[in-house]
């Protein structure tokens, strides 16, 4: 995303270039760094994927509370796909499930694994989807 804070017609003509050949673009770590409203609004995205950094102690964390339903609703409105980072335990995934949030990914659902394991792990479970 570092390179869109300085952002010409070429890079948004690139962005809707690669929509129409139906690549999907997302803004990871919302609400952190360099993303910006700005880019939500400006460039064509599918995805918003919502930073570690506010889930960390929902839903118990009134801030991080108020900050997640805002960014996931936001998103919504936008017609995307919202994605939860770092969830760990079922009171976060229950949260998340209860805004609406499409999907998830932390500790919670599954930890680092190798490629077998990962392998023996998915055709044992369907997808994980939020609060599955």
């Amino acid at each position: 995303m570092a390179s869109l804070v300085h952002s010409d017609k070429e890079v948004l003509h690139n962005f809707h270039h690669l929509e129409k050949l139906g690549i999907s673009s997302d803004i990871d770590d919302f609400g952190t760094g360099y993303s910006s409203l700005a880019y939500v609004k400006r460039f064509p995205l599918n995805h918003l994927k919502i930073d570690r950094s506010f889930i960390n102690g929902l839903p118990d964390d009134t801030d991080n509370r108020i900050l997640t339903e805002t960014i996931a609703l936001m998103g919504k409105k936008l017609g995307m796909t919202i994605i939860a980072e770092g969830v760990e335990t079922q009171a976060q995934a229950s949260f998340l499930k209860r805004l609406n949030v499409d999907f998830a990914q932390g500790y919670y659902y599954a930890k680092p694994m190798h490629r077998r394991d990962f392998e023996t792990y998915l055709s044992g479970s369907p997808q994980q989807q939020v609060g599955s």
